[in-house]
C-alpha cells in the first residue's frame, strides 16, 4: 500500500460536507495523509526558498 498517490477534486460550492475523508479512510485505512492544493503550494515555496540559502 506504500508509494501510492490518489488525486481527487471535490466541489466546495455544495452546501453539504464532502464525504471524501471517511471514504478514503474506509478504503485505505487511517494511516493516510491529505494535503490541499494550497498546502502543496506552500510546501513547494518553502522548498524553493531553502534551495537558495
Amino acid at each position: 500500500m506504500y508509494d501510492r498517490d490518489i488525486y481527487s477534486v471535490i466541489d466546495l460550492t455544495s452546501t453539504r460536507t464532502p464525504d471524501l475523508m471517511p471514504w478514503l479512510e474506509r478504503e485505505f485505512g487511517k494511516e493516510i495523509t491529505t494535503r490541499t492544493y494550497k498546502t502543496v503550494g506552500r510546501i513547494l515555496k518553502r522548498l524553493k526558498e531553502a534551495d537558495y540559502k
